[in-house]
């Protein structure tokens, strides 16, 4: 979504924010694409999102060109990209990103765990034919380098890119132990083993993916001119996971590929031995060189630390060539013009994922209506057969994480006008890091570490209406970092979090959590999903992967997890989160998801939403202030009246002032409503309405609230249209915690009176709307 650190396969990792200059316009920015100052974090605006599957990209193109869908999440592939170009009724931009290609080599296996044999097959690369091939001229940029120029003052520009030399590569290949040249065998001689049999390389490519297609027959042909012939293969994606991912003998090479993102510490995962066995450094690479500088990277107290250890880690990659990197690849963005305005064209690391989809069903509405409709998304994979649980091991998909990112929220996100990688800022809520040396309240001692203090808002429930508080963050902390663990993948972020020793939970919206260590990078990790506690600690870590509801309904209706009280087992999915949409229903077959607005969210648009009837009153005059009290009921998205509330009242605000209190009393069934005199002195404008009703089920305390907005126009005048107000927004400072105004007390979750981030605006300069925003996350990678 916006800011999580998750593994993520390049069949399709991944964390980051950071804006970026579109490398080129295919087509002019239109009226359907926000200018970048209106691109708002409120929302979202429309009722519902459609997920569909196309079995191939190409299929999505012409599902988008014929109006079926409205947006890409993949983006394009590049032969789509004159065509797209050139259609009138699509906007077609393109982006560098932080995805790249890369020809991954076993170091388990002979002869690719020789230095000299991964420096030939480099030496042989052509990088300006990979570029106009592989790349097409317009899908990236074709490089040596392990990192872009977009990883900034972290990237080196200083080591030398590679360029192809046939007598290099002749002269290298002659150094790998156990190869034998004959000069004398053929126009540039014969490669044989010391036992006289032919060296015959084996690369698996993924034949799916045109880039990696291109690229192995590229290094095919370029590896016959000097007389060594490579045995190409092709690979399904479930092919590579379990032959090449699994950390065997049984391949050579491959064509891997990775959506990271700006973040540069994510070599540390790839290539520090302690990783070794894992799919993040699944060509098992070990240096001890490279373990030394990806340490100090990973924990860098300072940015001056981690660019002198980044330099290092470059240079030992250069030397080394764990991988032969072939490129970073652009994203070609398309939306669908016809019918849609708000679309905010940030395509994230490789696709809509996180960043530009998240945005996008934020702000996009029918171009008729400021709000409603409904939005189709092609997706890329198949989300409902890859797993929706997000701590299953299908985690690492494009598609199941844009599911369960739209239905999950974050307590930190990149600010999106920083364009420094390093940064981070509030979203659920502020934070500030101490320094901390002594004795932690659990009684455990850090020499040199760090206090983190998170200070949540006071306005956020889970949409089944029970208080999103400090206690979750500390749950989900705990459950993720040490007891998710088993096969990869199971607990998103299991270990994401190493020096965690301690947490505090110092009230209803505060947590302190203690780290053994000074590592700048450890707040990131803190920008991760939020588990209802109330859900989740019945569900046994062991099992916590094996229990995903949505690859087996609808067969079974209940979870029957063992020792769960019924308000958990009468839940037919798991995905009760706090975010903007909430999970609706599902196709197992077609692998469509529908998701359906949140009406709760606290980051609503409430100015866009009418909150009392009528909407339009004068000053002077009344108005009728009434809520319908529901609870989300089931997977359909039904929500159960409730009748028995044990308070519902309406705050009318402004800015962060509460102007006014209305109790209202029940009408029947689960209506309540109250009558108000809007005060003759009140200004003309838009005034936010929430409405807040508290009362309990299944014996815990729950509180449903509704953003809503009433126009005030001046006295005995016909009232107008209201105007989008200007709206309270949270600190900028990501380092000193919010300090809200209200509730006034400590123990009771129930009053709202603190809105934050109504209208935070994204401010920055790029040509169109085009940004890429790092969604942070610990482990910086996502296999596609």
């Amino acid at each position: 979504m916006k800011a999580n650190l998750r593994l993520l396969r390049f069949s399709v990792p991944v964390f980051l924010v950071t804006i970026m200059m579109a490398s080129a316009v295919l087509a002019g920015a239109s009226s359907a694409a926000l200018p970048l100052s209106s691109v708002s974090t409120n929302g979202p605006r429309i009722n519902q999102v459609n997920y569909e599957y196309f079995t191939s990209d190409h299929s999505g193109y012409l599902s988008l060109s014929a109006g079926s869908v409205n947006q890409l999440e993949y983006g394009l592939l590049a032969a789509d990209a004159s065509s797209a170009a050139t259609a009138s009724n699509l906007n077609v931009t393109d982006v560098r990103g932080f995805t790249f290609y890369q020809f991954g080599l076993n170091e388990l296996v002979k002869p690719t765990n020789s230095v000299y044999f991964r420096r030939a097959l480099q030496d042989l690369i052509n990088y300006n034919a990979m570029e106009s091939q592989a790349f097409q001229g317009v899908a990236g940029v074709a490089s040596s380098s392990l990192y872009s120029s977009l990883y900034g003052a972290y990237y080196d520009s200083s080591i030398p890119v590679s360029t192809q030399n046939y007598t290099a590569a002749i002269d290298n290949l002659k150094l790998v132990p156990g190869v034998h040249y004959n000069p004398n065998g053929g126009k540039t001689g014969t490669w044989t083993w010391s036992n006289g049999t032919q060296l015959v390389p084996q690369l698996y490519y993924r034949a799916d993916d045109p880039v990696r297609t291109a690229a192995a027959q590229l290094l095919y042909e370029e590896a016959s001119q000097i007389n060594l012939t490579i045995n190409l293969q092709t690979i399904t994606s479930p092919q590579s996971d379990a032959i090449v991912y699994s950390i065997t003998n049984k391949w050579e090479m491959y064509t891997g590929g990775w959506i990271d993102n700006g973040l540069p510490n994510f070599p540390y995962s790839f290539f520090n031995s302690a990783f070794n066995g894992t799919f993040l450094n699944y060509v098992s690479f070990n240096n001890n060189t490279m373990n030394a500088a990806t340490d100090a990277l990973f924990f860098a107290s300072n940015t001056s630390a981690a660019i002198k250890a980044a330099y290092t880690v470059q240079q030992v990659f250069a030397q080394q060539v764990p991988y032969i990197q072939i490129g970073y690849s652009n994203i070609i963005n398309a939306i669908l013009l016809t019918g849609w305005q708000g679309y905010a064209l940030i395509p994230g690391y490789g696709s809509g994922w996180v960043a530009g989809l998240w945005y996008t069903l934020m702000n996009v509405h029918p171009s008729t209506s400021a709000t409603g409709g409904t939005f189709n998304e092609e997706t890329h994979n198949n989300a409902v057969a890859l797993g929706v649980n997000p701590t299953t091991g299908n985690d690492d998909y494009v598609t199941s994480a844009d599911v369960w990112d739209e239905v999950y929220d974050t307590a930190l996100l990149f600010p999106l006008a920083s364009e420094n990688v390093t940064s981070i800022g509030p979203w659920l809520a502020s934070y500030k890091i101490t320094p901390f040396s002594g004795t932690t309240p659990n009684g455990l001692h850090i020499p040199k570490g760090q206090e983190i203090t998170l200070n949540l808002d006071h306005n956020i429930t889970f949409q089944d209406n029970v208080p999103l508080n400090a206690s979750d963050v500390n749950f989900t902390l705990w459950y993720e970092n040490f007891n998710g663990k088993g096969s990869y993948g199971t607990a998103l972020y299991a270990g994401s979090l190493p020096g965690l020793v301690a947490t505090q939970v110092t009230g209803p919206y505060q947590i302190n959590i203690f780290i053994n260590d000074t590592s700048m990078w450890d707040i990131y990790s803190l920008a991760a999903n939020i588990f209802p506690e109330h859900i989740w600690q019945y569900i046994p870590t062991s099992v916590a992967d094996q229990v995903n509801p949505l690859e087996s309904l609808p067969a079974q209706s209940k979870l029957n997890i063992t020792n769960a009280p019924a308000s958990v087992n009468d839940l037919p999915f798991l995905l009760v989160g706090s975010g903007p949409f909430i999970l609706k229903s599902y196709d197992g077959t077609t692998g469509t998801v529908t998701l359906v607005r949140n009406p709760s969210y606290f980051k609503t648009a409430w100015w866009l939403w009418p909150g009392a009837s009528p909407w339009n009153v004068s000053a002077g005059g009344t108005t009728t202030l009434s809520m319908n009290v529901t609870q989300l009921a089931n997977v359909a998205g039904d929500y159960a009246p409730i009748s028995n509330a044990s308070s519902v009242k309406a705050e009318i605000m402004q800015g962060n002032t509460v102007l006014a209190t209305v109790k209202l009393s029940h009408v029947s069934g689960n209506t309540y409503s109250a009558s108000y005199n809007v005060p003759s002195s009140w200004a003309a404008g838009s005034y936010e309405v929430v409405y807040n009703a508290t009362y309990t089920a299944a014996g815990i305390g729950r509180e449903q609230l509704m953003f809503g907005s009433l126009n005030v126009a001046p006295s005995h005048t016909t009232p107008t249209s209201p105007t989008s107000p200007t709206s309270p927004t949270s600190p900028t400072s990501p380092t000193s915690p919010t300090s809200p105004t209200s509730p006034t007390s400590p123990t009771s979750p129930t009053t709202t009176t603190t809105h934050s981030n109504n209208t935070l605006l994204i401010v920055g300069v790029v040509i169109v709307v085009i940004i890429i925003i790092a969604v942070a996350g610990f482990v910086l990678a996502r296999r596609r």
